[in-house]
């Protein structure tokens, strides 16, 4: 009975008796079911092996195997899977433990002798409702089973399709450490799922000048991730014609390129989306590697921190909104210097907002102390060390938030290659020879 049917189902009658074979028989066939007989227990049980019959209408007390003994039997032989027997047993007896010991045996319900056809009807419809209701369960676990089979099968062509795309955007990221036009460069980031929403990178600017960024797309998961791709394409190719940075600025005598004409061409771009809440913050910073001067647009993101030479930390605290929140929103960038040997810090929120068990986060003091004291460390080592110490902090409590951060050291002028020391002095040679507004 693997189908809902309106029809009236078989009924197997067991008993030895052929006269109460016969009245079952009859009064079954009034009422249109149709009816296969069995003259004993073993008779019953082999046919139901063979036939595919739901309803049992047998006796008690029979000969080699009783009625109690054919519902286990049954119940044996079906287990858990398959359809169901809905067995009913004819008895005499009354007694409260002979009907527990029929019900244990696997029996569904009870007909007592004289067989009443009024009762006997309501039984048989009874069953055939529940055999029903159990058929169509079967159907929907069927159907259950095939549709979770195939969301399985999709989660686990989306999770390998997710494991690539962490991969791909791991190859968006600078590596643990490096170097840009001379200056050394360390670079975190960690996804708190296989893709997320972090970017950080750098790019040379000229022979002696460099830019570093650090960008949060709001929220988790694959949409972060393909905006994070598309902005990585935008700011990590200076040698394409399309990078950002070179299409939207020019250096214009300048060996500082300034930052706010690309954060205001990226909020032109991206603030038409804002229903898809794909809004972020980011930092990029400009530097000129042989004068120290630098300029930083700050949009949203947390402050970028500076390591000063004495140990202290300063905070560049200026910047402008989000992008892709609001459209025509004017972003400057902000003067700075950085002195030989100091560092310059970029990093996401998830770094900072971790809990102590007081309940306090680490935030932007709690990270200046830590990169404090951090000062004599190698630069390839201290953005391991300030992960390390976030730990510490909050108990190793995981991060619950992607993580990433990119550290710039400005190194000694005569550790720059000749050709940027070359290249440099003619830039400051171009520049003393322009004549001021006086002098014109």
């Amino acid at each position: 009975m693997s189908k809902h049917t309106t029809t009236k189902p078989t009924v197997l009658v067991a008993d030895d008796s052929r006269t109460q074979r016969l009245l079952l028989r009859t009064l079954l066939k009034q009422e249109g079911y149709s009816v296969v007989e069995a003259s004993d227990g073993a008779e019953a049980l082999e046919i139901l092996r063979r036939k595919p019959i739901n309803l049992v209408l047998t006796d008690w007390m029979m000969p080699g195997l009783t009625g109690p003994e054919l519902c286990r039997a049954i119940r044996a032989d079906r287990g858990d899977e398959g359809d169901y027997v809905y067995a009913i047993l004819l008895t005499a007896r009354h007694d409260t433990a002979d009907l527990s010991a029929g019900l244990e045996a696997g029996a569904d319900d009870f007909l007592t002798k004289p067989v009443d056809k009024i009762e006997l009807i309501a039984r048989l419809d009874s069953g055939t409702r529940i055999l029903n209701m159990h058929a169509r369960l079967l159907d929907q676990q069927k159907e259950l089973g095939r549709l979770v089979g195939e969301l399985e099968a999709s989660h686990a062509e989306i999770e390998r399709d997710l494991k690539i795309a962490g991969v791909l955007q791991e190859e968006t990221v600078p590596p643990a450490f490096d170097h840009c036009n001379g200056a050394p460069i360390a670079a975190y980031h960690k996804a708190m799922h296989h893709v997320g929403g972090d970017l950080i990178g750098c790019f040379p600017i000229g022979a002696h000048g460099v830019g570093v960024f650090s960008i949060d797309v709001a929220g988790h998961g694959v949409a972060p991730a393909l905006r994070g791709a598309h902005l990585a394409q935008l700011l990590s190719r200076p040698e394409e014609s399309e990078h950002l940075a070179f299409a939207q600025c020019t250096e214009s005598g300048s060996t500082i390129l300034d930052p706010g004409p690309i954060v205001a061409e990226l909020n032109r771009r991206f603030a038409t989306t804002t229903e898809h809440e794909l809004y972020f913050t980011m930092a990029i910073i400009t530097l000129d590697l042989f004068s120290g001067e630098g300029l930083y647009c700050r949009a949203g993101h947390r402050p970028p921190l500076i390591q000063r030479r004495d140990g202290t930390i300063e905070a560049l605290l200026q910047g402008g909104p989000p992008v892709g929140l609001l459209q025509a929103i004017p972003y400057a960038a902000y003067p700075f210097r950085l002195a030989e040997g100091e560092r310059l810090f970029l990093y996401s929120d998830g770094i900072i907002e971790p809990e102590r068990p007081d309940g306090s986060m680490i935030e932007v003091e709690g990270l200046s102390q830590i990169i404090g004291t951090l000062a004599d460390r190698p630069a390839d080592a201290v953005l391991e060390a300030v992960i390390e110490q976030v730990l510490v902090e909050t108990n190793h409590v995981p991060f619950d938030d992607d993580i990433s951060a990119i550290l710039l050291e400005r190194p000694q002028v005569a550790q720059l290659s000749p050709a940027a020391q070359m290249a440099a002095k003619a830039s400051n040679e171009r520049s003393s020879n322009v004549p001021t507004a006086a002098a014109s």
